[in-house]
């Protein structure tokens, strides 16, 4: 999970950017994933453990697109049910 956040107001998660994943290979595998009302984008179907990057590819109305390409490591879940 990753936050889309107001760069005036860090407090302020941004609604309807949008974003595609890559693989470690950096091969698209979503696209047109897009942030909640609170700024929040949730990757789902990862292999913990594996790199995969993230990149906007559409901001929210009135604000600018950030094309920086970020890299992260899915976490291990625990599954204690």
């Amino acid at each position: 999970m990753i936050r889309k956040v107001s760069s005036l107001d860090h407090n302020t998660g941004l609604y309807k950017a949008e974003f595609k994943l890559l693989d470690a290979d950096k091969k698209v595998i979503d696209e047109g994933i897009e942030s909640n009302g609170q700024g929040y984008v949730i990757f789902t179907g990862l292999t913990p453990g594996a790199t995969y990057y993230y990149v906007e590819t559409k901001a929210p109305d009135g604000y600018t697109l950030n094309t920086t390409e970020y890299s992260f490591t899915a976490p291990q879940v625990n599954d204690t049910t």
